[in-house]
């Protein structure tokens, strides 16, 4: 049985249902007229009633365009299962609840909420909004029984709206920016596959728990949050491929649980307080072309397949802090760095354990960038120049990436040590002196055969040569290094330089001679007179601290007395 009413432009209005109503249509005569709030009465035995805003049998294909059927819409609370289809020229200004939505076309602004919530299945099929206000809020499901939505597309202007997803949210298409003030703005049970748009300012989640991964975000900035499961591939995808494009800055917290597979891109910098945060492992780029606040990997990082050099840092900015707790390691699809750095300023980079750890960092730059503390608990390569550092510990092996290449050099006054074997050629003080100081086998292996720890040649600029070879390694000759900076570089364990004592050392052996020594009055603080003394000189820094500070103590001098006379001792 068939019923028709006609009703005024913009009426509120009721429409009666009868037992066997499985179809409702409603749409304009003669030009676009807007539908107030519509409202029921009767019932319906029928399981869905398919709604159509618009003429004819509800097309199931979400993917056709359909024609506008009215201008603007007052909502509607529907007493029954709907299934909802159709496409209006204007705005929504009060709330729908279908059971399901097919297709819904609002050219205008969203000011009503919209919701659909079926037992099971996709709640959402596409939505193509023109804007929506901070009331229009989209919710799809609720996470106890799921609900996906497939699409949205924002045509032009700014999605203020809430959307929450129960089940997996597809795509997020804005041509405007999305600006959410509620928090979660969005959130989607079972992940995110797609978002694009301008600016975004909004808290974006997925679940923690491991169905809520992240594939695509790119957007002009991002200020805000971003929490889920993993950024992860899907079928068909390459790791390492573009996963977060923010062709801005980033002004928030990107955190996930569980891995990284696709790369993080930001063409601006991270603002103060900005970082990512990743719980699992890392297998992807993290990049800035400006500054880089913190990175923070709780596991490994790890290249995972054909995806190109990981590279962490920035391109011609400064790098805070980047950490990885379990370290830098390599697959056994690859060889040569698993992980590069670039950028200006390194305040701060902390590698894991050593197990299979390898770390390697570089500078993009023409300049060498100022670097603060460098920890690689295992093996590290270097491909840049040390012009300026404070400290960097390699507890492993160190390496150049190019072991002749003269412009790595060493510069400045920071301690540089080598837990392991030294497979590097050093440089020392060309474009400005090495007032510092290298340890190479600080963790105390068995170097009897000294060029087992220390292969390779140390050099000091001497603006002759220009470089002039340490004479001889690994227990060199000392000169008049005064000229060249008061550096020091070492061997563990530590013997005298050959000439760094006074009387002279026995010229069989290393240390100074036992049997020849000088009379020397010694100061009253340490009982004065005359007695058989050995001088030690020593080059380069020998406290851990600097002056003044607690650590700048006799009781940590990097060095012992092995022997001495009984009386003195």
């Amino acid at each position: 049985m068939n019923s028709q009413n006609t009703h005024s432009s913009g009426a509120s209005f009721t429409i009666p249902l009868i037992s066997t109503t499985s179809r409702i249509n409603m749409y304009s005569t003669g030009g676009l007229a807007s539908i107030g709030t519509i409202s029921f009465s009767g019932s319906t035995s029928v399981g869905t009633v398919d709604v159509v805003i618009g003429s004819g049998a509800l097309n199931t294909d979400r993917d056709v365009n359909l024609s506008n059927a009215a201008q603007n819409w007052g909502g509607v609370s529907f007493p029954f299962n709907a299934r909802l289809s159709g496409a209006i020229a204007g705005n929504l200004t009060g709330a729908i609840n279908p059971t399901s939505i097919v297709r819904l076309e609002v050219h205008g602004q969203v000011s009503g909420a919209i919701s659909a919530a079926p037992v099971s299945g996709t709640a959402i099929g596409r939505l193509q909004l023109g804007s929506t206000t901070s009331a229009g809020t989209i919710t799809s499901g609720d996470t106890t029984t799921g609900g996906d939505l497939v699409s949205i597309e924002v045509e032009s202007g700014t999605l203020a709206g809430a959307v929450l997803v129960g089940g997996k949210l597809q795509v997020l298409d804005c041509a405007g920016d999305i600006v959410i003030a509620a928090s979660p703005g969005i959130y989607a049970r079972d992940g995110i596959d797609t978002i694009q748009a301008g600016d975004i300012a909004a808290d974006i989640a997925a679940s923690t728990g491991g169905s809520g991964d992240f594939n695509s975000i790119e957007c002009d900035s991002f200020t805000g949050s971003l929490t889920g499961s993993n950024l992860a591939t899907l079928g068909g995808q390459t790791v390492n491929t573009p996963g977060i494009t923010i062709d801005g800055d980033l002004d928030g917290i990107l955190s996930f649980g569980g891995n990284v597979f696709r790369a993080i891109h930001v063409t601006g910098e991270f603002l103060a307080g900005s970082k990512v945060e990743i719980g699992g492992t890392l297998s992807a780029s993290i990049t800035a072309d400006g500054d880089v606040t913190e990175i923070l990997v709780d596991g490994t990082v790890i290249r995972s397949g054909p995806g190109g050099e990981i590279v962490l840092g920035s391109v011609h900015g400064d790098v805070g802090r980047i950490e990885s707790t379990l370290g830098f390691a390599r697959d056994d699809l690859r060889s040569g760095p698993e992980v590069l750095f670039i950028g200006g300023r390194i305040d701060e980079i902390l590698g894991g354990p050593p197990e299979g750890s390898s770390l390697s960092v570089i500078s993009g730059l023409l300049a060498a960038p100022e670097v603060g503390t460098i920890t690689a608990r295992g093996g590290m390569q270097l491909d840049m120049a040390l012009l300026d550092f404070d400290r960097i510990e390699v507890h492993g092996s160190f390496g150049w990436d190019d072991p002749s290449n003269e412009g790595n050099e060493i510069c400045g006054d920071g301690v540089f040590v080598i837990g392991d074997y030294c497979g590097a050629d050093l440089y020392l003080g060309a474009s400005a002196l090495f007032e510092g100081q290298i340890i190479i086998n600080a963790n105390y292996n068995d170097c009897s055969t000294p060029s087992v720890c220390w292969p390779t040649d140390a050099f000091y600029y001497d603006f002759i040569e220009p470089w002039a070879a340490l004479d001889t390694l690994p227990y060199y000759d000392a000169i008049d290094y005064e000229v060249f900076g008061h550096f020091a570089v070492g061997l563990v364990p530590y013997y005298l330089h050959k000439t760094a004592c006074t009387p002279r050392y026995s010229p069989d052996g290393y240390g100074c001679e036992e049997t020849t020594t000088v009379l020397r009055t010694w100061p009253a603080s340490h009982g004065g007179g005359e007695r058989e003394t050995i001088v030690l000189t020593h080059y380069g820094p020998v406290f851990d601290g600097l002056d003044g500070s607690e650590e700048d103590d006799p009781e940590t001098n990097p060095y012992k007395i092995l022997r001495c006379a009984l009386v003195l001792c």
